[in-house]
């Protein structure tokens, strides 16, 4: 009571003060602004030196009626019965029995899991909605991605062939194949930093010389001509289906310096290559996909395309430079001639 008397009796004089003062910078409204932030800061303040008071005055009575009463101390007899109980009422889960695999590899099924686990009813349930993907994607129009889970569950493990021209349909491919085209062109020729364009450097005039090179199209980089083609372009048939690839594209040629110019004559395989699967820390439900084949109930499989094309073109060496490369690329298919997919 004292402290909230002192604190107005304070306020007020200081206030006073202010307003008196003469030839003084403040306003009226400056003076009461100030003397209020006063006012303020003094209450906080005062407040605190309350709190030790009472503090001190808790101290100086500690039978006072609000302190805590201390626990009862019970018996080690007591407190023994009490866990034993508790044991008796609420027993501990049994662990876990963990997956095992025989020799060959396949999951070794065993009984009824005492937590309520059942590995064959998982695997039941994760096969048949697996199958039942099958008959949505059909209905959908995602042919290709049901063809192949429908292949993974029958377990066969037999590769599944794609031809070129089955192959070209998806943009993906056609991106890879173009890609590496011009990564031979524009990279091998005239990049010095290149063994295949170091070995063309190094040769005379009249000289003939075997060079190679290879170029990979790796749909997991992120970029206009990779992995989002697929699903924007192909759509998500192809997604489901082949997932992140690789298109490897491997040349062997034959070159020949003539003057200053330099004919080359050779192969270029392309290579799609790759293995249908499922990463048990994948989506699209790889984890199941992946016990699936563990257990036996499904097969990984190999899939892919290959084919050559045959690769003519001529660069010029000028002031130790590899210059004007070009190359023409005719598919080799049964008799047939075509540069970079068109008929002759």
């Amino acid at each position: 009571m004292a402290i909230s008397f002192l604190k107005k009796e304070i306020f007020f004089n200081i206030l006073q003060a202010i307003l008196n003062r003469k030839n003084s910078a403040f306003s009226a409204f400056s003076a009461f602004s100030a003397s209020l932030r006063f006012y303020f800061l003094f209450s906080i303040l005062s407040g605190r030196v309350q709190n030790i008071l009472t503090q001190l005055q808790d101290q100086k009575n500690p039978d006072a009626e609000d302190t805590p009463p201390k626990p009862e101390r019970k018996p080690v007899a007591a407190l023994a019965e009490k866990e034993e109980k508790e044991e008796v009422e609420n027993p501990p889960l049994p662990q876990s029995k963990p997956i095992q695999f025989d020799a060959t590899g396949r999951m070794i099924r065993p009984e009824a899991d005492p937590r309520g686990f059942d590995e064959k009813e998982f695997l039941d349930k994760t096969e048949n909605t697996f199958r039942e993907f099958v008959k949505v994607g059909r209905r959908k129009g995602s042919n290709t991605a049901a063809d192949f889970l429908e292949h993974y569950l029958d377990g066969s493990g037999a590769p599944k062939k794609v031809t070129r021209d089955e192959a070209r349909k998806f943009q993906f491919i056609q991106n890879a194949e173009k890609t590496n085209q011009n990564r031979f062109e524009q990279g091998s020729l005239v990049d010095l930093d290149k063994d295949f364009a170091k070995g063309l450097l190094t040769l005379s005039d009249g000289q003939t010389k075997d060079v190679k090179d290879h170029w990979d199209f790796n749909t997991t980089r992120f970029k206009p001509d990779s992995l989002r083609n697929i699903v924007f372009t192909d759509g998500i048939d192809e997604l489901i289906s082949f997932g992140r690839t690789k298109v490897k594209s491997k040349g062997d040629f034959t070159a020949t310096r003539k003057g200053n110019i330099i004919t080359l004559d050779g192969k270029v395989t392309h290579n799609w290559d790759d293995t249908y699967d499922f990463d048990p820390m994948g989506f699209i439900g790889g984890a199941g996909g992946a016990a699936l084949a563990k257990s036996g109930r499904a097969k990984p499989f190999k899939f892919g395309a290959a084919w050559t094309q045959r690769v003519k073109g001529t660069v010029e060496i000028k002031a130790g430079r590899l210059l004007n490369p070009k190359l023409e690329w005719f598919d080799m298919n049964a008799g047939k001639k075509e540069i970079k997919g068109k008929k002759e």
